[in-house]
């Protein structure tokens, strides 16, 4: 049955042919001896294969070919953020948003800040979707042949999942379950070369909701945490790194009328800015290293104080806590700048 749906090529060889509908179906490829496994291993070792630099869907923060949970609060700005990407990403990238997180008005609204009409290579598909004859095209899920079918069909590919806890049919806390999911999803980057981006939300602490096996099984997991106004609405976005395969740094974004836009903001800067908001009652250097943790190490907060205290920009006062100098001490904001 299955040869009369793929007929077979009758100038190839049965081997090529089984190992071509193999892939096709799923299907376990031709068995080989295991001296033949053997030798198959000693030709294919990954540094007899060609190079394979690491690239960047986005720079420093957003890997290509890879599995990257984006974690936040609900209503934090993570769908926002992705909106904010996807204009980068979509310059050389197919993209494959699927969404059963938002109502076709909110995804409306959404992408109506970052586009005046669609690109034609963003596929958005959301549980609205009808076809030609008004059938009803809800969102498949992640695991459904019909996805790797379509990335087989797209340029560069990248998926969207927004977000975890819709697309995953199990209990959040399992780890077994979530594992397997995770390993479904990770599948279309290791096998399919996808990239894969999958919005999810944080728990009470901060960290990633759900069995740890969310995080084990990804290469990369990060931190969205927003700034809000009085009136509630998003104001910036800091994306700091949880875990990562390779090196990235935390990024910032300031919200404008237009969407979510990026401020390059120096190390020394941010160190500054954290005893600011602690002045005048000072903070501890200990402190100041625990909350900094997540973009500077703890030898470049010290070198930052002792760099600051010499200039007389920073203070220590009673029990060695940082403060920031007397306003007439203070260098200006530009002045800081030029330090970068």
């Amino acid at each position: 049955d299955i040869d009369k749906e793929q007929p077979v090529d009758t100038n190839s060889s049965p081997v090529k042919h089984l190992t071509k509908l193999a892939a096709e179906t799923g299907a376990p490829p031709p068995p080989l001896t295991p001296k033949e496994m053997l030798d198959l291993l000693r030709r294919n070792s990954p540094l007899n294969l060609p190079a394979q630099p690491i690239t960047y869907l986005i720079d420093d923060i957003l890997p290509e070919h890879m599995l990257t949970v984006l974690d936040g609060k609900g209503g934090g700005g993570k769908s926002t953020l992705m909106m904010c990407w996807c204009k980068t990403i979509l310059k050389d990238h197919d993209v494959l948003y699927l969404d059963k997180d938002n109502n076709l008005s909110v995804a409306q609204y959404g992408l109506g800040r970052f586009y005046t009409t669609m690109p034609p290579n963003f596929y958005y598909w959301g549980d609205w979707l009808k076809d030609d004859a008004g059938t009803e095209r809800p969102v498949v899920s992640i695991e459904n042949p019909f996805v790797v079918q379509m990335l087989a069909e797209m340029h560069n590919p990248v998926v969207v999942i927004d977000t975890l806890n819709r697309f995953s049919a199990c209990d959040e806390n399992d780890n077994r379950e979530m594992g397997e999911f995770v390993s479904q999803c990770k599948r279309l980057s290791n096998r399919y070369g996808a990239s894969v981006i999958i919005l999810h939300h944080e728990n009470k602490s901060g960290g990633v909701r759900g069995a740890s096996a969310i995080s084990d099984n990804s290469d990369n997991v990060l931190s969205l945490v927003s700034q809000k106004d009085e009136g509630g609405n998003i104001t910036s976005v800091v994306v700091s790194v949880l875990k990562s395969k390779v090196k990235l740094k935390t990024q910032t974004y300031n919200m404008s009328d237009t969407g979510l836009t990026q401020t390059i903001v120096s190390t020394d800067e941010r160190l500054y800015d954290i005893i600011l908001q602690h002045s005048p009652a000072g903070i501890s250097q200990n402190n100041l290293e625990k909350l900094a943790s997540g973009f500077a190490t703890r030898n470049k907060v010290r070198t930052f104080v002792g760099e600051y205290l010499v200039a007389k920009k920073l203070k220590r006062g009673k029990k060695d806590l940082l403060s920031v100098c007397d306003e007439e001490e203070v260098p200006m904001k530009k002045d800081l700048k030029e330090k970068k």
